[in-house]
C-alpha cells in the first residue's frame, strides 16, 4: 500500500473481527519496518511489551480502564519509553556511539563531548521525561501506519491510570507507558465510520516566519 494511502485509510477501529487473528510473524514485521523511526542522537529510546493471550488482555484490559478493545483484539502493544535511554551505560546508547564510531560520523575522541551533550540535553527528569515521550510516541505512530502497511488496523488506546497499569506488570521507573495500541482486523459487520474532520493548512499553520 502506497503512503497517501495508508494516511487516508487509516482509522482507529472500534470493532475487531474475533475470527481474524494477527500472527507473530505479522507483529514481528510490523515491528521490524516501524524500527525505521528516526529518533534523537539515534538513541532509539523505546521498548514493547506484547500482549497476545486472551489471560494477559484480561489482566491488562481489567487495569487500564476496562477499555474493551484491550480484549476484543487480538494483540496489543504497549510502547515504553525509556527515560535513562541517552545514558552512555544504556546498552542502547553505547550502540549507538559504536555505530556513530564505525560510520565514521564521530571518533573516540569525542566521546566525553558527546556523553556532555546527551545529559545537558536529557539529564533532568523534565527532560529525561519529555525525551522518552517524544521519541516513543514517533514510534507508536511508525507502528500504526507500519500495522496498516501490512493491512492490521490499530487502534491507540491512552484512557488509563499509568501508575495502576507500571504496577500490575513491574514496569521499572525508568520507563513510561507512552501507549497501547490495539491491533486487528476491522468487523466488517459493523459500518465503517467516515473520515473525521481534519485541520486544514491553513488551521494547522499560525505563520511563516
Amino acid at each position: 500500500m502506497d503512503f497517501p494511502k495508508i494516511m487516508e485509510t487509516r482509522r482507529s477501529i472500534d470493532y475487531f473481527d474475533p475470527a481474524r487473528p494477527v500472527t507473530e510473524h505479522t507483529v514481528k514485521q510490523i515491528v521490524q519496518l516501524a524500527a525505521q523511526t528516526p529518533s534523537a542522537f539515534n538513541l532509539q529510546p523505546w521498548q514493547l511489551l506484547v500482549f497476545r493471550t486472551p489471560e494477559a488482555r484480561e489482566r491488562l484490559m481489567r487495569v487500564a480502564g476496562k477499555q474493551r478493545k484491550i480484549t476484543d483484539a487480538p494483540a496489543v502493544l504497549m510502547v515504553l519509553g525509556d527515560k535513562f535511554g541517552w545514558r552512555m551505560a544504556h546498552p542502547a546508547a553505547e550502540q549507538a556511539w559504536s555505530s556513530f564510531v564505525e560510520l565514521g560520523y564521530m571518533n573516540e575522541d569525542l566521546r566525553e563531548w558527546y556523553e556532555a551533550e546527551t545529559k545537558a540535553l536529557f539529564g533532568t527528569e523534565k527532560e529525561s521525561t519529555i525525551f522518552a515521550v517524544k521519541n516513543a510516541a514517533m514510534f507508536a505512530m511508525s507502528l500504526m501506519l507500519a500495522a496498516k502497511h501490512y493491512e492490521v488496523d490499530s487502534h491507540p488506546l491512552g484512557g488509563y491510570l499509568h501508575d495502576e497499569v507500571a504496577r500490575e506488570f513491574g514496569i521499572p521507573g525508568n520507563f513510561i507507558i507512552v501507549m497501547l495500541i490495539a491491533l486487528g482486523h476491522f468487523d466488517k459487520k459493523y459500518r465503517p465510520q467516515p473520515p473525521k474532520w481534519r485541520k486544514s493548512y491553513e488551521e494547522i499553520v499560525l505563520d511563516t516566519l
